[in-house]
């Protein structure tokens, strides 16, 4: 044989020396261990309480659902004070005349483009 061989050959030897007589933690070292263990564990986190109409209206959602209802309330008021086409029918006016009729009861002015208040 070569002399790697021989070399493996006695390690293995000291290896199965070892396997035979391993060593055994004593009780009292395994208990300290298992015991800084569990200190080391994560602490569960406390239950999250569901928010009431406080946590709500200082979110995200109050600004949001204002400007959604601003939005669409500008787009209803542009889309009744939009001026006529040139192809609008001949009864257009008077139809939309009711509208300003309505808007001057709502806003108090005829025309809520001029600046004329």
């Amino acid at each position: 044989m070569t002399p790697e061989r021989d070399g493996i050959t006695e390690l293995e030897g000291y290896f199965a020396a070892a396997r035979e007589s391993a060593p055994e933690l004593g009780s009292d070292l395994r208990a300290r261990i298992m015991a800084d263990a569990a200190g080391a564990q994560p602490r569960p986190a406390a239950p999250v309480r569901a928010g009431g109409w406080r946590e709500w209206l200082s979110g995200w959602a109050l600004p949001g659902a204002t400007g959604g209802a601003l939005a669409s309330l500008g787009g209803f008021w542009i889309g009744l004070a939009a001026p006529l086409p040139v192809d609008a029918p001949f009864w257009a006016p008077e139809a939309l005349g009711v509208l300003d009729y309505l808007s001057y009861s709502l806003v108090g002015v005829i025309d809520p483009l001029t600046p004329e208040f």
